[in-house]
C-alpha cells in the first residue's frame, strides 16, 4: 500500500456506539426502560419515560463537539449546570472559533 493511500484512510472521523440502542416505534419514539448512558453525554429528557431519538442524539453531538473545540465539556465551566442558563461560551477559549461553531453548538443543545 503506497503511503498516499494509507493517510486517505484517516481522512474521515466516524463516530459509533450502538451498545445503548434502542428499536423506535413508528412515530419516531423509543421507550427507556432504565436511565443509560455516558455520564456527561446523556440529554437531559432521558430522565423521562419516552424521548425522541433525534433530540438525544443531537445533544450527545453538541456536547462533543463542544468538547472537541474546548477539550472539557460544558458543565466544566464553574456554577454551570445544563438547564441553568444558556451555554457558557468562555471568550477565552472562543476567540479564535467561529460564530458558527457556537451557533451549531447552541442549535444541538
Amino acid at each position: 500500500m503506497q503511503s498516499a493511500e494509507r493517510n486517505d484512510e484517516f481522512n474521515i472521523a466516524k463516530l459509533c456506539d450502538f451498545g445503548l440502542s434502542r428499536l423506535m416505534d413508528g412515530s419516531g419514539k423509543a421507550e427507556l426502560l432504565i436511565k443509560s448512558g455516558t455520564m456527561g453525554y446523556m440529554a437531559p429528557e432521558l430522565g423521562k419515560s419516552e424521548y425522541i431519538e433525534a433530540g438525544i442524539d443531537m445533544w450527545s453531538f453538541g456536547v462533543l463537539l463542544y468538547e472537541l473545540s474546548t477539550a472539557y465539556k460544558p458543565t466544566a465551566v464553574r456554577n454551570y449546570r445544563y438547564g441553568s442558563g444558556p451555554i457558557p461560551f468562555r471568550a477565552v477559549d472562543w476567540r479564535k472559533r467561529e460564530k458558527t461553531l457556537q451557533d451549531l453548538i447552541t442549535s444541538c443543545l
